[in-house]
């Protein structure tokens, strides 16, 4: 019985030495890989990388960042015609500062307009 457990450990012992030899281990520490994380908004998804949103819509899609002033409101009344999107919680990685802002973004590119805009202004732009 000992005989066949020795003969198993060595041949264990003579595989593992030829796989060694043949192929370079990695290690965990070895490989540094940063996730990305996606980001929906209802049927919207970005890709989180680094500081950065990542997108490619194949049309262009309206975000609108607001808070409870009284021209948010107004822009929210004004929208009523156009899809939007509500889109505070990715506020940072479009760097807005005034509310109400609307962002256009298609295909990796954005268009930022801050304050207040009108509906005949915003047609032209997204051509729904």
């Amino acid at each position: 019985m000992k005989f066949i457990i020795g003969i198993f450990i060595l041949f264990f012992i003579g595989c593992d030495k030829k796989s060694s030899n043949s192929t370079k281990k990695v290690y965990i520490s070895d490989v540094i890989q940063e996730e990305n994380q996606i980001i929906r908004l209802d049927d919207l998804e970005f890709i989180k990388n680094g500081n950065k949103l990542e997108y490619n819509f194949d049309k262009p899609k309206v975000l609108l960042f607001f808070d409870n002033s009284k021209s948010s409101k107004n822009q929210l009344l004004e929208l009523q015609n156009i899809k939007y999107y509500k889109a505070n919680k990715i506020a940072n990685y479009f760097d807005i500062k005034i509310f109400p802002t609307i962002v256009i973004i298609n295909k990796n590119k954005t268009k930022k307009y801050e304050g207040f805009i009108p509906y005949e202004v915003l047609k032209y732009e997204i051509k729904e």
